[in-house]
């Protein structure tokens, strides 16, 4: 099967099994809302929940990234064992690093949650730290797992990922709704725990059953491939580190709204987040393997059209469920999120402040992993301060104007600042993308998804006078805008609606030009 006929299978593959977890990552979070709404339970859990993250995320994260890129280029240099012993190597440093940042965390838990969520006070404050104690141990097995699942997707084994989330978000749910029956909201942190503990388990089960990969103890500082891959990770670290003060500048500035603010900006990211899990991660965690081969190949043209294509059959997805998620904003959060939408129309607006970046966001995605390809670190970096600058003199701005909404606006916008930035330095390093194309392919979807727009506002509309239950007029709305706006992409000839019927058939050739 050819690297092209084979990314399209994996994405069909991935698509499906990411699909079934985000919406079991939606059910938890509505979970959450039934029981908890957008209070002082729920900002600290979601503020603790963050820590793990934002400490591996500094730290760790920029060499898991480059794990990937140096574990293929040892292959193509030497052979599979000479880069397993690799990996063995990097799995006992990425253990102990994440051991540090738990120390550190331990020691410095309040300072990490003020940081964090600085506007929390009083007996929400000592919530906070008393969660974010429990799940600091969720850290832990953060760089484990993503050391064994770059292992995975570099096997082309794309399905483990997300069936070890489709195992953590059940025990996350089973936790949540113990917690809220018995009413000890703390048993839903240890939920959290556990779950990112039987995902680890079930990946590495997993890989040892294929019989190709054995860990074994190496602790080796002189390894020929780890000093490489820290210059490699360097700039990642600093990027991601930009990107992580950005996030907490978010949250920060949402902890200062007051009460149940940290979650109304965190559930509406959550319903973006998941449009983009589904929809393009599916598609950029395939593609990144098979543009490391193109650059390690020196297949320039093939990579240019594979990213051509990449972006079109995304704008394809994520521009009509763009237009929707505006479109019907309120009639989705109210789906998902009853109690806090019935609070008042801050969830409403901050959704759709955050449903306009999701462009941006799966755009950059693509071209941060295209300079990745490259071994060019540096350039994503320079676009993430840039990023997160705009984002910050924009959230004082939107924020003061439009409140909560504000903020996810700020970070929506600022998101094309990354992405122009990456596009025209890429554009010129590779002499000329195919940005014709590109744009008369997004202008064509466009069209589609504006009418689309309009046609689900009205059938909303006519539909909810007559009182009919929410689900139905939501999913009768959608139903008819999928139609509408396959119509428009027939009338308008988009190629990609035809490459679009190949890739559900399994016949799409990709990177192969035209």
């Amino acid at each position: 099967m050819s690297s092209g006929k084979s990314m399209k299978r994996n994405a069909m593959i991935l698509f499906i099994l990411m699909g079934l977890s985000k919406v079991l990552g939606l059910v938890r979070e509505s979970f959450m809302d039934f029981y908890y709404g957008a209070g002082m339970v729920s900002d600290a859990y979601l503020a603790a929940s963050r820590v793990p993250n934002f400490l591996f995320g500094i730290l760790a994260g920029g060499l898991v990234s480059t794990f990937i890129p140096m574990y293929s280029r040892i292959i193509n240099r030497s052979d599979k064992k000479e880069a397993n012993a690799f990996m063995n190597n990097v799995l006992t440093f990425i253990f102990f690093i994440t051991l540090f940042l738990f120390v550190v965390g331990m020691i410095f838990t309040k300072e990490l949650v003020f940081l964090n969520a600085s506007g929390f006070e009083g007996e929400q404050l000592q919530l906070t730290i008393e969660f974010t104690r429990i799940t600091l141990f969720a850290l832990l097995t953060n760089g484990v797992f993503s050391i064994f699942n770059g292992y995975s997707q570099y096997e082309e084994k794309f399905h483990v990922q997300p069936i070890a989330g489709f195992i953590m978000n059940i025990i996350i749910i089973s936790s949540i709704v113990l917690s809220g029956m018995i009413e000890k909201p703390i048993l839903m942190v240890y939920g959290l725990v556990l779950g990112s503990l039987l995902q680890v388990v079930f990946i590495v089960i997993t890989t040892y059953r294929t019989g190709e990969f054995k860990y074994k103890f190496r602790f080796d500082l002189k390894d020929q491939y780890v000093k490489p891959m820290f210059f490699m990770a360097l700039p990642i670290i600093f990027g991601t580190s930009v990107s992580q003060i950005n996030g907490v500048i978010d949250t920060t500035m949402a902890s200062q709204f007051g009460k149940g603010a940290y979650s109304i900006v965190t559930y509406s990211s959550r319903i973006s987040d998941a449009v983009f899990t589904l929809f393009v991660a599916s598609i950029t965690t395939v593609m990144y393997p098979v543009i490391i081969k193109q650059v390690v190949n020196k297949e320039y043209d093939q990579m240019k059209s594979s990213l051509t294509e990449i972006m079109n059959l995304i704008a394809l997805i994520i521009i009509p469920a763009t237009i929707g998620l505006i479109v019907l904003a309120d009639p989705v959060s109210r789906l998902f999120f009853k109690n806090t939408a019935s609070q008042g129309n801050e969830l409403y607006f901050a959704l759709m402040g955050a449903v306009v970046g999701l462009l941006g966001q799966s755009y950059k995605d693509v071209l941060v992993r295209s300079f990745y390809a490259f071994n060019d670190m540096k350039t994503p970096l320079y676009a993430s301060v840039a990023q997160v600058l705009t984002n910050v003199v924009l959230n004082f701005i939107l924020g003061a104007l439009f409140g909560v909404a504000g903020l996810t606006l700020a970070t929506s916008i600022a998101s094309y600042i990354g992405v122009l930035i990456l596009y025209v330095i890429l554009n010129k390093r590779m002499q000329g993308l195919q940005s014709r194309r590109l744009l008369k392919t997004i202008s064509k979807i466009s069209v589609s998804s504006i009418v689309m727009g309009v046609i689900v506002l009205i059938i909303y509309q006519q539909l909810s006078i007559r009182e009919l239950p929410n689900l139905i007029v939501l999913g009768t709305s959608i139903a008819t805008g999928g139609i509408v706006y396959l119509i428009g992409l027939f009338l308008l000839k988009v190629e990609e609606l035809h490459e679009m019927i190949r890739l559900v058939k399994g016949k799409l050739k990709i990177g192969q030009g035209k």
